[in-house]
């Protein structure tokens, strides 16, 4: 039952997701100024107002609010001012040519300070290559760049608005995500003990998922403990998150340290099935943690579908009977994974009954 909604999960956990939210936020807040001005025969200017707001937009990547908003507001003021400057030395080439070069060393510098800041250096060149081939006289120059510092201004508003909305949302969106990546990377490790899985091959797909379970693991890091409503502030939502996080960085680190000769387990206990039983319970228990990560993204809570402790009082006594069968095989290792099992499964409940208390939707404004 459980896998047959996976596909449907999938679909909806995009339309939660970060990426689906930010995209609609930037097409919003492009488009809005240019449908408005357009009402009222302006096209021409609510074209000006949307360049500001869609290189301000670039900049509007997901990270702590006061990073993001002391972000747009430089940006803001590149903007303006390297319009104002191309547009009135235009008709130097000496003075054009200087600006191109000086300006095109000095903002791909930025790239130093991050990702961030790179995208700050990447709007300024872009304004300063529209200016260039606008031509327009020296009159027109400071209005085009004000229609273009509005454009930003008001991009800048629109996404600090949704933010004071929904201050816990990108952190929601960004935990969720992380939570689904780690539930990917469970389900690699449950392969090593399906007989058909390429050991090889699927430590390359471990390794590349190890990656991408670091990089959301440090977004969402970088989302909690650098914004202060969450850190400081008694929400409930907040103390949620952070919990939940907690519970799945300890949950990742120790799937990641259990490491065993899965080559050397399959030549001693394939014939048993014990192997292909640890692999269906893993699978269950990713299918689960996946589904904790989509409650989480969607603002609901998470109710357990399986209880999975009579599968493992099964599995434990599929060993005991291992053991007795033949005293000369070893069953310690078969123990230790029993053991990280239950492990998983327990914060597994744990990380599901964070959920149960929390507000459909966050409404607290950080101070």
């Amino acid at each position: 039952m459980l896998k047959l909604q996976l596909p449907k999960r999938k679909i909806y956990s995009f339309f939660y997701s970060q990426y689906f939210s930010d995209g609609l936020r930037i097409t919003l807040g492009v488009l809005l100024p240019t449908l408005f001005l357009n009402h009222f025969n302006q096209l021409v200017i609510g074209v000006s107002v949307a360049l500001g707001a869609l290189c301000v937009s670039v900049v509007d990547s997901p990270g702590p609010a006061l990073h993001k908003r002391n972000s747009m507001i430089i940006c803001c003021l590149l903007l303006f001012l390297v319009s104002m400057i191309t547009g009135y030395i235009q008709y130097n080439p000496f003075l054009l040519g200087f600006e191109v070069i000086l300006f095109s060393f000095l903002f791909s510098m930025f790239a130093v300070y991050g990702n961030r800041a790179s995208a700050i250096g990447t709007c300024a060149l872009l304004i300063m290559i529209f200016m260039i081939e606008k031509r327009m006289e020296p009159q027109q120059v400071l209005p085009s760049s004000l229609q273009i510092l509005a454009g930003g201004i008001w991009y800048t508003l629109f996404s600090l608005v949704f933010f004071r909305i929904r201050p816990y949302r990108a952190a929601q969106q960004a935990l969720g995500e992380c939570i689904i990546e780690v539930a990917r990377y469970l389900r690699l490790k449950a392969d090593f003990y399906a007989e058909k899985t390429n050991i090889d091959d699927n430590y390359k797909s471990l390794v590349s998922q190890q990656i991408s379970v670091s990089q959301h693991q440090d977004a969402v890091r970088e989302l909690l403990f650098k914004t202060r409503s969450i850190v400081k502030e008694s929400t409930y939502t907040g103390r949620m998150l952070i919990l939940t996080f907690v519970d799945l960085i300890d949950l990742f680190d120790q799937i990641t340290y259990t490491h065993y000769d899965y080559a050397n387990l399959r030549e001693t206990y394939q014939q048993s099935g014990v192997l292909k039983e640890i692999s269906i319970l893993i699978h269950q228990m990713a299918d689960e943690l996946e589904q904790v990560g989509f409650d989480v993204q969607s603002q609901k809570k998470h109710f357990r579908k399986i209880n999975y402790q009579p599968e493992l009082e099964q599995l434990k006594a599929h060993i005991d009977q291992i053991s007795t069968a033949d005293q000369e095989k070893s069953t310690l290792f078969l123990k230790k994974i029993l053991v990280n099992i239950r492990n998983i499964n327990q914060r597994l409940i744990d990380m599901g009954s964070y959920t149960q208390n929390a507000p459909q939707v966050s409404k607290s404004t950080p101070s």
